[in-house]
């Protein structure tokens, strides 16, 4: 990851934005799932996101600017989504995510650096399912998250520690 923050500082001569945007899912029943199953969820979906901020911060400090978006789940807050697709782990990490959201927003917010989170309607389940939160009318597509995460990271950098929904946005005057 170090080595990422590097090319990418080399290419472009600083770092603006960072998108923390890898997942991964297991569904199971809890009492199912092994360790080295929750371990893998939590170690891509929190750790590596933890880890990419880790890299590239310091040149966001460096510069006092910049822009961390950490893509999350609607399954982060929905247990009925969770319970349904049994996906405990998943949900878990994306809570961790948005907890982690907000607390570096704080902490990074004197440095104008600003922290949010994009929470987006996970829609296909491991074996192909299809699934949709009844609350949204739409299921997400990269193109609209695309929109959305930028939207977020053209924000004013006291626009920070926020979570928001892809619908929330769109009221707020995105897309």
């Amino acid at each position: 990851v170090d080595v990422l923050a590097c090319c990418t500082l080399e290419e472009f001569g600083r770092i603006d934005i960072l998108v923390n945007n890898a997942a991964v899912n297991y569904m199971a029943p809890f009492a199912e799932t092994s360790m080295k199953r929750w371990d893998l969820v939590l170690n891509v979906n929190l750790r590596g996101s933890v880890l990419c901020t880790k890299a590239f911060l310091p040149y966001m400090l460096k510069q006092r600017s910049g822009r961390i978006v950490n893509v999350s789940s609607s399954a982060a807050v929905d247990p009925e989504i969770v319970a349904q697709l049994n996906i405990v782990a998943y949900a878990t990490s994306k809570a961790g995510l948005e907890t982690f959201t907000r607390a570096l927003a704080m902490e990074l917010r004197p440095h104008n650096i600003a922290v949010n989170g994009l929470q987006i309607e996970t829609s296909v389940a491991s074996d192909g399912a299809v699934f949709a939160n009844p609350e949204f009318e739409f299921v997400d597509t990269p193109e609209a998250v695309g929109e959305d995460i930028l939207w977020l990271v053209t924000r004013e950098p006291s626009f920070t520690g926020q979570v928001l929904t892809m619908a929330e946005v769109r009221a707020r005057g995105g897309r």
